[in-house]
């Protein structure tokens, strides 16, 4: 088997779908899966392996795991230098 050097997976997605999504972003790392959605604001934190339906946020049960991936999704957004959507002027 062959793996891939990595500790999480990251996601940029800054504009709407339409399929109906709001830009947002997400990381993965194992289980977890953080999403911010830039629209609200608001953060969800899954655990793939017990919930792979994501129905389930855990980001008021597990604040600490939440605000380490929220960190590291930031270091990569910066490091990628990923444009964030803000207010249509």
């Amino acid at each position: 088997e062959e793996s891939l050097d990595r500790d999480c997976l990251f996601w940029h997605y800054p504009h709407y779908s339409n399929q109906g999504g709001n830009p947002g972003s997400a990381i993965r790392c194992g289980n977890y899966k953080l999403i911010k959605d830039y629209e609200t604001e608001r953060l969800e934190l899954y655990d793939l392996k017990a919930d792979i339906g994501e129905q389930h946020n855990l980001i008021d049960e597990n604040p600490e795991l939440a605000l380490e991936l929220h960190q590291k999704l930031q270091q990569w957004l910066d490091s990628v230098n990923a444009r964030i959507p803000g207010p249509v002027e």
